[in-house]
């Protein structure tokens, strides 16, 4: 009698290693779950600012939830095209993201928050803002809301000022004027995407202001003591 429970503990035994081992195969391929590559995160406001999570990850898929006032409530999935992942890599690539703080938060009641992060450098960088964000952070989350944008899950439409951008070439007297004009013209939201020539201070600046309003500021802008010089990207209209 006692051999043979001796028997079956053995037996028992061995079952139980069995059953263990093949637990660890399905443990591993928790870790063949796709790298993040960029998500966006965007708070809440005392008005209908959008709220939502956006994940993309290295096997090109997308994945969106929509929290409060966006056009999708809940979950949505969808993949890049190859196009939008080449951009969006070339994005990631020239943003220079891993070089900002990771926190710019201005003390306003009622501005919405973001937080970005991106796979860049070989690591997650992550960077959440509220109210005043550095230039290469408003490019990035540009970029991405643009993704959702094509999509139509926060608005019912794309956006107009991402279809028809109004960018103009301004030549500064120095470059430490850069963040006062984009502060001063806030409003306008103009903001400096890249300089155009090593050897002088000219830059590429874009604005989300109307026809109308974008002349007056191009006006404004050329009898400015800082603006050496102000006209339209002619580039950008020939494109068109």
């Amino acid at each position: 009698m006692l051999i043979h429970m001796h028997i079956s503990f053995l037996l028992l035994s061995s079952v139980l290693v069995i059953c263990s081992c093949k637990t660890v195969p399905e443990h591993r391929g928790n870790q063949q779950i796709p790298s993040l590559i960029a998500s966006l995160e965007t708070g809440g406001c005392l008005g209908l600012c959008p709220v939502y999570q956006v994940r993309i990850y290295a096997d090109r898929s997308i994945h969106f939830n929509g929290i409060a006032h966006t056009q999708v409530s809940g979950k949505a999935i969808d993949s890049l095209s190859s196009r939008e992942w080449t951009t969006l890599r070339s994005a990631i690539a020239e943003s220079r993201f891993s070089h900002l703080d990771s926190a710019y938060i201005t003390p306003i009641m009622d501005a919405s928050s973001a937080t970005i992060q991106l796979f860049t450098d070989g690591k997650l960088h992550k960077v959440t803002c509220r109210g005043d964000a550095p230039t290469a952070f408003r490019i990035m989350q540009e970029h991405l809301a643009s993704i959702l944008d094509d999509r139509q899950w926060v608005r019912g439409a794309p956006r107009k000022a991402q279809e028809s951008p109004i960018e103009m070439i301004l030549e500064l007297y120095s470059a430490d004027d850069i963040s006062a004009l984009e502060e001063q013209f806030a409003d306008q939201e103009l903001t400096m995407i890249k300089r155009l020539a090593p050897d002088r201070l000219i830059y590429l600046f874009r604005t989300r202001s109307d026809q109308e309003n974008s002349e007056l500021l191009l006006e404004t802008l050329r009898k400015d003591d800082r603006v050496k010089q102000a006209q339209w990207n002619r580039k950008l209209k020939q494109r068109k």
